[in-house]
């Protein structure tokens, strides 16, 4: 009679002692380093492959969202800078609102900066800086409030041969949405020599009704103590 061999039941589970059993604190350790080194290399490939050309514009604007854990988000529009080969894509995911930019090199596009704000419903205006250059900036002034049909921003500026820090206002009515976009082109106004416009928490933001009354006016901004407002003008 020819001798059986009969398997164990559980032959997995042998497996998983045997494993246990030859588990080292040295092999331990050796893995240890090599999930460490891996880590940063794999972390570095996933830069590198959000960073890679891609023929559209819109597969690098996923690629910006994917880098900065933003979205993916409704495009709410895009702003093509004519000086540039580059867009600028205004995203909404829920309550968020996200700035970002887009740039050609030849026939490839590159992703680009996200730059982001919440927008929360109590809040009838917030503001978001989507542009900043030498010439002209553009704040970009996202609204609650329905009622509200145009939007200004209000900043303190030095003017040539006048002494002292005075209010100047910017305002737009040129909406998508609920998206408004205020630009301050430095070039219409040579008299003003110096301006923080594009300085976070210097500008003041108000919101006016289709008649042109003012119906929202935001705090007036901590950052205005420092340059010597009148109470006249800050009212």
């Amino acid at each position: 009679m020819g001798r059986t061999c009969c398997g164990s039941p559980s032959p997995w589970k042998e497996a998983e002692e045997m494993a246990r059993r030859t588990m080292t604190p040295a092999r331990r350790k050796r893995r240890a380093i090599r999930a460490a080194v891996a880590l940063p290399i794999l972390l570095a490939a996933l830069v590198l492959a959000l960073d890679f050309p891609f023929l559209t514009a819109r597969g690098a604007l996923a690629a910006t969202q994917a880098r900065y854990g933003f979205g993916p988000g409704e495009v709410v529009t895009r702003i093509k800078d004519s000086r540039y080969s580059t867009y600028r894509y205004i995203v909404r995911c829920g309550d968020w609102y996200a700035s970002c930019g887009v740039y050609q090199r030849g026939p490839l596009w590159r992703s680009g900066q996200l730059m982001a704000v919440e927008s929360r419903p109590e809040t009838p205006l917030v503001s978001l800086i989507i542009q900043e250059q030498v010439d002209n900036s553009t704040i970009l002034v996202v609204s609650n409030d329905p009622e509200i049909a145009s939007v200004e921003v209000r900043f303190p500026v030095i003017y040539e041969g006048v002494a002292g820090w005075k209010l100047f206002s910017v305002r737009s009515s040129q909406a998508v949405e609920n998206c408004f976009f205020v630009t301050y082109d430095e070039t219409a106004h040579t008299e003003v020599s110096d301006f923080p416009f594009t300085q976070i928490g210097h500008h003041r933001l108000r919101g006016y009704d289709r008649d042109g009354s003012l119906i929202y006016e935001a705090p007036v901004p901590e950052a205005w103590a420092a340059y010597g407002l009148e109470m006249e003008e800050v009212r």
